[in-house]
């Protein structure tokens, strides 16, 4: 996972170990680069956590601090809290064990919030403080065919989740939101049942407009844009198609809304079976997406891909293989113009089919490789 500290600079965590149903210590590393490039590092910091099938989830504080959570097959779920973005020191508080987190954020005043699956209930914990000392805990109304969800928040400071699924013949893929009523999703939820993605299902991200509109990116072959007209996404414009099809990685999408009010698309994929994942990047041209520049952001094969976006518009990822960690960055202008094999979209239309040949690494991005997570 990636965040950035208040200077932009990037704030990474990654593990080491397997995390085997045998009971070992994995190692989490933060670490935090002294530049909005990662030319160099500020530090390094490790945090060992004993446990056996050992998951971990990670947020940021609205400072960049990492928020993380480790959940063992054999003991309660934990939550670290790092006192600053280096994670030079942190809290430890034990939380109840109370069914699988699927999904961690925190709100906009940095405190954590958690959604999690009990049997068939579907719930929300809404940690009162930083350290989640106390919490507040809601249940959610949600079909059957319920899916994978992602937590982001709304501009009215509500918690926002968004799911794809399939219904019980797997003959469709629903696309949900459900906007909370307020900040602890206890009361005056909306859920929307926002479009059917049909075959091209699997991945799904959802960011906030700056007019407080969810816009949701979404795809497994070709990647399309739709922008919602309200809060709640009760109603929306129509799907953008976005770039030419491609195979995209699992789970590996991501958005961000640039200081421009346009959607920033980071995914993991490659354009034909024979070429390696690579990470790319989708700039839109407007809010919409109704145009815009898809792209390679470094020809380095790549099995994943995060991002972080800065509070002027600047794009700070982190990506690699199982040996092998970079870092990219880019601010402004730079995120559309420095793309390796650009590709343009204008209106939905089928885009260009010719794919200029690699060249050289463009002006407006800068690439460091500077760890090696095992």
């Amino acid at each position: 996972a990636i965040g950035v500290d208040g200077a932009g600079n990037p704030v990474i965590v990654y593990r080491r170990g397997p995390g085997s149903l045998e009971t070992e210590v994995l190692q989490v590393e933060v670490l935090h680069c002294s530049d909005p490039a990662c030319a160099a590092i500020a530090s390094t910091n490790t945090i060992d956590y004993t446990g056996a099938e050992v998951g971990v989830h990670t947020a940021f504080a609205p400072d960049g601090s990492p928020v993380i959570i480790f959940t063992a097959f054999d003991q309660a779920p934990e939550l670290y809290r790092c006192t600053d973005p280096d994670c030079s020191d942190y809290s430890i508080t034990q939380l109840a064990d109370d069914g699988w987190i699927g999904q961690l954020t925190v709100d906009p005043t940095g405190n954590p919030v958690m959604y999690t699956v009990v049997g068939d209930e579907r719930r929300v914990i809404a940690c009162l403080d930083p350290i989640c000392a106390d919490s507040s805990t809601a249940t959610l109304d949600v079909p059957q065919e319920w899916g994978w969800v992602g937590l982001t928040y709304g501009r009215d400071g509500h918690p926002l989740l968004y799911s794809i699924g399939h219904d019980a013949e797997r003959q469709s893929s629903p696309i949900r939101v459900i906007h909370c009523g307020d900040a602890t999703c206890s009361r005056n939820n909306t859920t929307t049942h926002v479009l059917d993605a049909g075959e091209n299902e699997g991945n799904l991200a959802v960011a906030v407009g700056a007019d407080g509109n969810p816009v949701i990116a979404f795809g497994n072959r070709q990647l399309q844009v739709v922008a919602c007209n309200d809060p709640s996404c009760t109603t929306t414009g129509p799907a953008m198609n976005v770039g030419q099809q491609m195979i995209i990685e699992s789970e590996r999408l991501g958005m961000h809304i640039g200081a421009d009010g346009n959607p920033i698309i980071l995914l993991t994929a490659a354009r034909t079976t024979e070429e390696p994942q690579q990470p790319m990047l989708a700039v839109c041209a407007d809010a919409a997406c109704e145009t815009g520049t898809v792209g390679v952001v470094d020809t380095q094969p790549s099995v994943w891909s995060t991002g972080a976006a800065t509070p002027d518009g600047g794009v700070r990822l982190a990506y690699g293989n199982w040996q092998e960690l970079w870092a990219a960055s880019c601010d402004g202008a730079g995120c559309g113009a420095g793309l390796l094999d650009p590709v343009t979209w204008d209106q939905a239309l089928v885009p260009e089919t010719s794919i200029p040949t690699l060249g050289p690494i463009m002006e407006g991005w800068v690439r460091n490789s500077y760890s090696r997570p095992r």
